[in-house]
């Protein structure tokens, strides 16, 4: 029998109580599995298992997951709140579009929550926000919401007021994802790197002062 092939690193993902719990990792691009499947970015694996999924299936069972786990949320907290940041830039300018990878990329998340239940969209007021949740905004038909990148009171407040009961999902910034993250609960600092643009925050409030916190990729 062929030895198993090496698993991305998981990441942990934090609960209201403090502990840890398993989050998903994605495999790597290229090679093989064992049996010889290929790896690619549709495909995502729960840490501390052996069973894996395609991202669409994942993100059809996440909006069965955030009905679960916000059963019993305060009445003006949402079902989850779903932060990516955008996706990879042309250039260094201010206002830069999405690069051929970005917009790819941007593919790939409208792929993954086609099926989440996502029922708002918002992004900032630079056009790489709006450009990685646009196939997802066409796929459902719903607005891109524009909220200015500095104001995360602001949004966090919208959210809390307008969208109670929905799934929102918010496209933002390698400096602002970590303040949103903050602002909705998330305990300790949340580090993003520069070159790190397949992250998918996943918090789902709960009836306790911290949400129930997931770091997933595609």
């Amino acid at each position: 029998m062929p030895p198993a092939a090496p698993r991305a690193p998981a990441r942990e993902a934090v609960t209201a109580s403090g502990r840890a719990r398993p989050s998903y990792s994605r495999w790597p691009v290229g090679g093989e599995r064992a049996g010889g499947a290929p790896y690619n970015d549709r495909s995502i694996t729960a840490s501390g298992g052996n069973a894996t999924m395609t991202i669409r299936a994942f993100a059809g069972s996440l909006a069965v997951t955030c009905a679960f786990l916000a059963a019993a949320p305060p009445a003006t907290a949402q079902k989850a709140v779903l932060i990516v940041r955008h996706g990879e830039r042309q250039d260094d300018s201010e206002d830069t579009p999405l690069s051929a990878a970005g917009r790819a990329r941007a593919e790939r998340l409208a792929s993954a929550l086609r099926d989440a239940g996502v029922t708002a969209i918002f992004a900032t007021q630079w056009q790489r926000t709006g450009q990685t949740v646009a196939p997802l905004a066409t796929a459902l038909k719903l607005p891109i919401q524009q909220v200015h990148s500095d104001d995360i009171d602001g949004l966090v407040a919208t959210l809390r007021a307008k969208h109670a009961g929905g799934i929102v999902l918010v496209a933002s910034h390698s400096g602002s994802a970590p303040k949103i993250l903050a602002a909705l609960g998330v305990p300790g600092p949340v580090q993003l790197g520069d070159d790190e643009f397949d992250n998918l925050f996943v918090v789902v409030p709960g009836a306790g002062p911290a949400p129930t916190f997931l770091r997933l990729h595609y």
